[in-house]
């Protein structure tokens, strides 16, 4: 009888182990986030995406009907100034989507943004916010993802790496 209960205990176990595994959510894109210092008042916070094979993530300009946008929200502060909007650095390309039957700017492999601002405070100072995505493969499109993102401005930066405060992307409003 004892060996029969611990044969059901090793098999529950294996089965909340396969379900876990085969529970996985999937994280196509991988972000990547930096800045660099282009003069004493400005600076570029520079966003890339890495983008797995036979994945795409949609551009941030989607006409009405179609997917969600990538979305780049930055939290605004008295220490800095947004100079324009978040621009691609790498163009995407125009392809037909059959998920919703219209011609999008998707990128494939990767993705870069740039984001200029003036820098108004000799402080140190961080700049939060996320980027929220969309992203699909031949069989399937994601619920939208947030990825938080914190970059760390000292008055004498240089190039450096900034952080992305969550781990894993999550959906899209939690």
């Amino acid at each position: 009888m004892v060996n029969k209960k611990i044969l059901l205990i090793g098999i529950a176990a294996l089965l909340v182990i396969a379900s876990n595994t085969a529970g996985q959510i999937l994280q196509p894109v991988k972000w990547e986030f930096s800045h660099q210092r282009i003069s004493d008042e400005e600076l570029h916070l520079i966003i890339n995406a890495r983008i797995d094979d036979n994945w795409y993530m949609y551009g941030q300009e989607i006409p009405d009907g179609g997917p969600i946008p990538t979305y780049f929200h930055i939290d605004q502060s008295d220490k800095f100034v947004l100079l324009g909007p978040v621009e691609d650095l790498v163009e995407p390309e125009i392809k037909f989507d059959p998920f919703f039957d219209m011609e999008l700017p998707l990128f494939s492999q990767e993705a870069s943004f740039v984001q200029r601002i003036r820098v108004i405070s000799d402080e140190q100072f961080t700049i939060t916010g996320f980027v929220e995505y969309m992203s699909c493969d031949d069989e399937r499109c994601l619920p939208p993802q947030e990825t938080e993102f914190e970059f760390v401005i000292n008055r004498d930066s240089g190039v450096e790496s900034a952080t992305d405060r969550q781990a894993e992307p999550g959906p899209a409003g939690t």
